[in-house]
């Protein structure tokens, strides 16, 4: 593992399909992920999304980020910067495992590199982003166990909501 890489893990009792239904519709992230609570755009390599985290006891930080990867049921990556590319760029990944039939593995880590990296590991993203991608596992994992019929993401438009 990198040295400035947080990885954190979970189990969501679903099949795999619907785990990413409910992590790529991002027209409803408001329902269940309290560490990213908007997102808007298109799921497309290379395509922007604008998406609003909320850190545990931080102010909302609105980014725009670039998707890098997408593989259906398996992988998502986007690329976000701090202010500026260089300063603290975030490469995040989430990668779903299918355990059994009813058992997903979802596995969600962001690598961290730029110059300020160093001097805010140990009091923000080591702690404060590491609580936020908890934080979005939980929520995830809740959701989905509690909404087994959903098929996946309704066309609808993607207004920003109490940001």
């Amino acid at each position: 593992m990198d040295r400035f890489q947080i990885e954190t893990k979970i189990v969501i009792q679903s099949p795999i399909d619907k785990v990413w239904n409910v992590l790529v519709d991002f027209a409803n992230y408001d329902k269940w992920n309290a560490f990213i609570p908007y997102a808007s755009g298109e799921l497309s390599v290379g395509s922007i999304l604008n998406i609003t985290m909320h850190p545990p006891g931080e102010k909302r930080q609105k980014y725009k980020v670039k998707i890098l990867h997408v593989a259906e049921n398996k992988n998502l990556q986007w690329l976000g910067h701090f202010i500026m590319p260089g300063l603290i760029d975030g490469h995040h990944t989430f990668e779903l495992h299918q355990m059994n039939n009813n058992e997903t593995l979802l596995i969600h880590k962001e690598k961290f590199r730029g110059l300020v990296v160093p001097f805010v590991w140990k009091s923000f993203l080591n702690t404060k982003l590491r609580a936020g991608l908890e934080l979005l596992n939980e929520g995830l994992k809740l959701y989905v166990e509690k909404t087994k019929d959903f098929d996946g993401p309704k066309r609808r438009s993607t207004s920003e909501k109490d940001i």
